[in-house]
């Protein structure tokens, strides 16, 4: 297992002359870790209760940082590993949507503390009103087993640390002129004044919480993967954010097939010019997760 820390420990010595006299402060640590904005350098520090919280600062990134590397993910046990490939084998063969639902509103699956279907309250994680059209049940199950392993970039976690030395994670709501707001693990808005920032940055580490098979049993997770897999867009109704009618334009536009129909994609979600040429497009395709350069001859 490879245990080697990201980061450098180098020592800093603090001193001051009053009087003739020098005074010596403890010895501490500059951490520098090797990631650009984990934390900003301040100007040297002028006297020991400064110091020390300097130093607790640093600690604090330091911890954070060793979650945002995902170092805890490398000491997961066999155990836990082969009960994961259990829940997947599971969840790839079988399930009850109906019963899927109960455990979806469940206290001890907890996925409405951070979710909602068609709702309109944006809560911590994404709305998962059409999330069967969107993501296999591969992808699904995956999403559920390891959070981390695939995050959108509008669910990132961010790390802020206060003038007082606290440390707070959550998922950014939105930031203004004034503060930052962060759904925390619990689903609860957290608002942060932006005069008490110290310290911010991204981490990798996803807010939903792993280690679902301890409190949901295999049956119950692939009778929750089954209800997701429901989850689609129905016939006639307007998707999502999108409005009910959309008017007519005055001067009809004629669309014209972009390549020819011998090209096929699996469920393409993106397409768009390549920057800095004249020619080139990209597709993203969302099934097989590639993504397809076009030249336009």
């Amino acid at each position: 297992m490879d245990c080697r820390w990201p980061f450098v420990l180098r020592p800093i010595a603090f001193s001051r002359s009053e009087k003739r006299r020098t005074y010596d402060y403890p010895r501490l640590w500059e951490i520098e870790t090797g990631v650009n904005g984990i934390y900003n350098r301040r100007t040297p520090i002028q006297h020991h209760r400064e110091a020390n919280m300097s130093y607790t600062r640093k600690l604090l990134v330091l911890s954070m940082t060793l979650l945002a590397t995902g170092l805890t993910t490398r000491l997961v046990a066999q155990d836990d590993k082969e009960v994961l490939a259990k829940y997947r084998a599971v969840a790839m063969e079988a399930g009850n949507a109906e019963r899927g639902r109960m455990v979806f509103e469940s206290k001890k699956a907890a996925c409405k503390k951070c979710h909602v279907i068609s709702g309109k309250e944006r809560l911590a994680g994404p709305d998962l009103a059409v999330i069967g059209d969107k993501l296999t049940r591969e992808q699904l199950i995956q999403s559920v087993l390891e959070p981390s392993a695939t995050i959108h970039p509008d669910y990132a976690t961010l790390n802020v640390i206060t003038n007082d030395g606290k440390a707070h994670t959550g998922v950014l709501r939105q930031r203004t002129d004034n503060e930052i707001e962060l759904f925390d693990a619990e689903g609860k808005l957290q608002k942060i004044p932006l005069g008490d920032v110290d310290e911010q940055h991204r981490g990798n580490v996803s807010l939903m919480p792993t280690g679902l098979f301890k409190t949901v049993k295999a049956g119950e997770f692939a009778d929750l993967i089954a209800y997701l897999t429901t989850l689609r867009q129905k016939e006639g109704d307007a998707y999502p954010g999108m409005p009910a009618e959309i008017p007519q334009i005055a001067k009809p536009v004629r669309l014209q097939p972009f390549h020819s129909a011998e090209m096929r994609f699996d469920h393409p979600v993106w397409f768009i010019a390549k920057p800095g040429t004249k020619n080139e497009f990209l597709v993203v395709d969302q099934q097989t997760r590639k993504i397809w350069r076009l030249i336009r001859r």
